[in-house]
């Protein structure tokens, strides 16, 4: 029996070049809502990068899909 393959988002910060780290939807929709406290709408430039795989590959991800691209630790 194979795995389910879910969904997960990646933000990239366009105007800092910093990507998310690997995000369930739920904790998109924070991440997208946070960002817009801290910038504003107008400053926010964002690509939302959609990333399927399954729930082992999730847990077992590599460190660059656990950390903001600027080596801070995601929440």
């Amino acid at each position: 029996m194979s795995e389910v393959v879910k969904d997960y988002y990646r933000v990239y910060y366009q105007n800092t070049g910093i990507y998310s780290p690997l995000l369930k939807r739920s904790h998109l929709i924070n991440e997208i809502n946070t960002s817009l406290l801290h910038t504003g709408m107008d400053q926010l430039s964002i690509t939302i990068i959609p990333i399927k795989m399954s729930e082992s590959e999730y847990k077992n991800r590599p460190n660059e899909l656990k950390y903001y691209g600027n080596g801070e630790k995601e929440n």
